[in-house]
């Protein structure tokens, strides 16, 4: 009996322009996740209703086909989904304020912002999908370390993910997890905010002494 294959991390573009369509599709696709896309707010908005909870990252832009704009399509999908990763997109200037914690990029963008981005989404789904990271981060990062918000955790499981990733410990359950966890509460304590800096430095203090997987 074989086994069953890891469920990837799922995107949805909406995009009218159909040649950036298939260029985001590719990139996402490189990054290896299901990718869903379409060329409208409304049909946006079907997808968003059925499948929202099961996205990683939207990825909009602005001018689209149909009576629906990118940033309505950003305010559907935080609805459905308040953790989902958002980009918004255009060449011009926005006229709309964005819900909170929607990016913006202005076109032109460069292709490695798409692989980055769908890098840090896709950490952050897993972090989020996996309880026992942000227990960890919690036990160890409020009662004990005030300078610790509650908003933090997610930033702090990310680097978590990271780091595990990075030390090829795959046994999420084992021990060592707690190690990794103390590892990167002191760094962040000195000031360092970003996940992927986090785990940087938290690989280079812990090395690699456990045998991979």
């Amino acid at each position: 009996m074989g086994q069953s294959k890891p469920l990837r991390a799922a995107a949805l573009i909406v995009e009218d322009d159909a040649a950036q369509r298939d260029m985001m599709r590719l990139l996402l696709e490189e990054s290896d996740y299901e990718v869903i896309s379409c060329q409208s707010g409304e049909m946006a908005e079907r997808i968003l209703r059925k499948d929202g909870s099961s996205l990683s990252l939207l990825i909009t832009d602005v001018q689209l086909a149909g009576n629906m704009n990118g940033v309505e399509v950003a305010y559907v999908a935080k609805e459905y989904n308040p953790k989902l990763d958002v980009v918004v997109t255009s060449g011009r200037p926005l006229s709309q304020p964005l819900p909170d914690e929607v990016k913006f990029w202005a076109k032109p963008w460069s292709p490695l912002d798409m692989l980055r981005e769908a890098e840090t989404a896709k950490l952050m789904g897993e972090a989020a999908a996996t309880p026992k990271f942000s227990q960890t981060m919690a036990t160890y990062a409020l009662p004990q370390n005030s300078c610790f918000e509650p908003e933090d955790i997610e930033r702090l499981a990310m680097a978590h993910v990271e780091t595990l990733r990075a030390l090829g410990l795959k046994d999420r359950s084992d021990p060592i997890t707690q190690l990794v966890a103390e590892k990167i509460i002191e760094i962040a304590q000195t000031g360092v905010r970003d996940p992927a800096e986090i785990s940087k430095l938290a690989v280079g203090h812990l090395g690699s002494p456990y045998p991979r997987p």
